[in-house]
């Protein structure tokens, strides 16, 4: 399990086109990113690290896999990054998140 300051790097360099594996609790996602997001936390804002990521294969073959970790304006702290289908709203802990060639 990576830490969340590995996490967030790790979403940091990622770029659209890459190919990536995430790992939550009980499932295990591949696919490529179609979008990253990054916004900086400020006075009135909360900040937003996140990637998109279409799921190649298995159950969810085409379904989009948001995953966000947040930072409040008086923190500034980021927080362990989660995934979310959009179109169902639960949310899971990523426990790791690697990028790869395939």
């Amino acid at each position: 399990m990576k830490t969340t300051t590995e996490l967030i790097d790790e979403m940091n360099r990622a770029e659209e086109g890459d190919h990536v594996t995430v790992r939550t609790d009980t499932e295990e996602y591949g696919g490529d990113i179609e979008a990253t997001h990054y916004a900086a936390p400020e006075s009135r804002e909360e900040g937003v690290v996140g990637i998109d990521v279409r799921i190649e294969g298995g159950d969810f073959d085409g379904d989009l896999l948001e995953i966000r970790s947040t930072a409040g304006s008086n923190t500034q702290k980021f927080s362990r990054p989660v995934v979310r289908f959009p179109e169902e709203g639960d949310e899971r802990e990523v426990l790791d998140l690697s990028r790869s060639d395939r």
